[in-house]
């Protein structure tokens, strides 16, 4: 799963991992880009924390100059955690503004963004939040 934000430029900020299945397809990516994925992830995890099984549908939105995601997740809550929102591949313009909805999320992903003032972060969270990262 890495190595589509490889792709994307954001690796060095974010660490997805995961076995990924599904489609995606991609069309005038010089031109006017044309894109769209579907994707079901196991076992996923953003900077070492695991967070689950992750449904996800993306798609280039050519207004913003981004992909437009619409996500869940579903781990130990009998309701999926939801995030919807823009990934900012292009610098120097590069970014995430997402929108989470977490329902007993687990929070060591948070560990890679406050390792300066925590470390060895464990929990699960229900909030909704948004999440603005320039890269």
């Amino acid at each position: 799963m890495g190595y589509v934000f490889d792709i994307a430029s954001i690796s060095d900020d974010v660490n997805f991992e995961g076995d990924a299945t599904g489609t995606a397809y991609a069309s005038g990516v010089l031109k006017k880009p044309i894109m769209n994925t579907r994707l079901f992830i196991k076992n996923f995890s953003l900077n070492n924390g695991r967070l689950g099984e992750l449904d996800i549908y993306g798609e280039w939105d050519n207004e913003n100059r981004g992909i437009r995601l619409d996500a869940s997740i579903q781990d130990i809550s009998p309701s999926p955690s939801r995030v919807t929102g823009i990934i900012y591949p292009l610098k120097p313009e590069s970014g995430l503004d997402l929108n989470i909805e977490a329902n007993e999320l687990n929070l060591k992903f948070l560990e890679h963004y406050m390792k300066s003032i925590a470390n060895d972060i464990k929990g699960r969270g229900n909030r909704k939040s948004t999440f603005l990262w320039k890269i």
